[in-house]
């Protein structure tokens, strides 16, 4: 697999602006009851006109996708938790804010990045993320990834937080891409949503922010570091702490999930 490929051939934003009725889930995911989960969260845009996913990482602070946050007008975008927020939410919170890195490039997606800011605080428990590379962005890796997005490319059942696991086949200084071996990867809808360390001594720890994949969503995922957007994320959200018991219990789920496949 080579990105230069990609980015010509099939490469496209998962997020679901400009695909008028649809959206799009972990592909090959299961969905993801456990309350450990409720840091992420849908994302919807201009009252549905558009849906990504996200990850809380402080109690007013979610990180997802630059490419969801096209429109600057904090009103158009809500943040919403729990297992199938459009029918049933936890909790659906309005945006004060929202802020794209100011280097995101929508023609190579680099530093596909940004911040929504809520105007109150969800009751959730945030994510911890990876400020600093601790050896999880190499080849092999397995990585959980979480989104509201479709279960495939011609599916219209977005809306449930779904999590599937893959693995990293490439890795550049600012993204990294997963394969499709294990059936499994994100889709339309899941922009935005994390990829979560599996490892059992240090796990539930967001490292990556779901980004571009191909369009039949059956190859490759892409998702932008979070080491190399530190310096942005952290202006907001700026202690991320690895400990934080709920990456925990999440990094458990997936551990189990492994255990099982």
């Amino acid at each position: 697999m080579r990105r230069s490929a990609i980015l010509v051939a099939l490469l496209v934003a998962l997020s679901t602006l400009g695909v008028a009725g649809r959206a799009a889930a972990v592909t090959g995911g299961t969905p993801l009851e456990d309350a450990a989960a409720d840091g992420v969260v849908l994302i919807l845009i201009e009252n549905g006109s558009g849906l990504c996913s996200g990850a809380l990482i402080a109690p007013t602070v979610v990180l997802t996708a630059a490419h969801c946050l096209a429109n600057p007008t904090a009103s158009t975008y809500s943040a919403r938790g729990g297992l199938s927020p459009l029918q049933d939410a936890l909790f659906t919170i309005s945006a004060s804010e929202v802020h794209q890195h100011p280097s995101f490039n929508q023609s190579d997606s680099s530093h596909d990045v940004g911040v929504l800011i809520l105007a109150s605080a969800a009751p959730a428990t945030p994510l911890p993320w990876l400020r600093t590379d601790e050896g999880y962005y190499t080849l092999g890796t397995q990585v959980g990834m979480i989104g509201y997005g479709v279960t495939g490319s011609s599916a219209f059942d977005d809306g449930i937080r779904r999590s599937g696991v893959a693995t990293i086949a490439e890795v550049s200084a600012g993204d990294f891409f997963t394969d499709y071996t294990s059936g499994q990867g994100m889709c339309f809808g899941d922009a935005g949503g994390p990829a979560i360390t599996t490892d059992e001594l240090n796990p539930g720890v967001v490292i990556g922010v779901s980004s571009i994949g191909d369009q039949f969503c059956a190859e490759y995922s892409g998702f932008q570091r979070t080491d190399a957007n530190a310096d942005f994320i952290q202006l907001y959200a700026p202690e991320p702490s690895a400990l934080a018991s709920v990456g925990i219990a999440l990094g458990a789920l997936f551990a189990l999930a492994r255990r099982r496949g």
